[in-house]
């Protein structure tokens, strides 16, 4: 039997999933930024190409249903995007997107690894389940941070 749902490397072909998916994200959680998010396709575009090798989606029967994606800063691991579909919600899928970003960053060495979230983002309980330790809140922001435990200790 085959697994209804995959988790893949991104193609630039996906790309259009993406900019569906930020959109559909700003729309619900932060539709202040509306205006300022679509002013800024051109870094968007810039940001999610330079990124397509730290760049994940989940497909559903051949169809993008989900992604990641994540980037360094100051050699620490940082989720920048986690999406997944709302019909597609409540299967587990955003957790299975959050071990991929998690196994990929480690995979290339990174102990620290860093996510900032909307505080009305419900993904927030992803997080914090996963062992993320709220570090900072800042306006309209929660940071969290994870290192490796035996990382701590050196």
């Amino acid at each position: 039997m085959q697994p209804t749902h995959i988790i893949r490397k991104s193609h630039p072909t996906d790309l259009p999933f993406i900019y569906s998916g930020e959109l559909d994200y700003i729309r619900n959680i932060e539709p202040e930024q509306e205006a300022g998010w679509k002013n800024a396709i051109p870094s968007h575009l810039r940001q999610w190409t330079s990124n397509l090798d730290r760049m994940f989606v989940v497909e559903h029967e051949g169809k993008v249903v989900g992604y990641c994606f994540w980037q360094t800063d100051d050699q620490k691991a940082v989720l920048a995007s986690i999406y997944v579909a709302t019909e597609q919600r409540r299967h587990g899928l955003g957790r299975r997107l959050f071990d991929k970003f998690v196994e990929d960053a480690s995979a290339h060495g990174h102990t620290h690894l860093i996510v900032n979230v909307h505080i009305n983002n419900p993904a927030r309980a992803l997080y914090e389940a996963a062992g993320f330790q709220r570090v900072r809140e800042r306006a309209d922001y929660l940071d969290y941070e994870y290192i490796r435990a035996q990382d701590q200790a050196v």
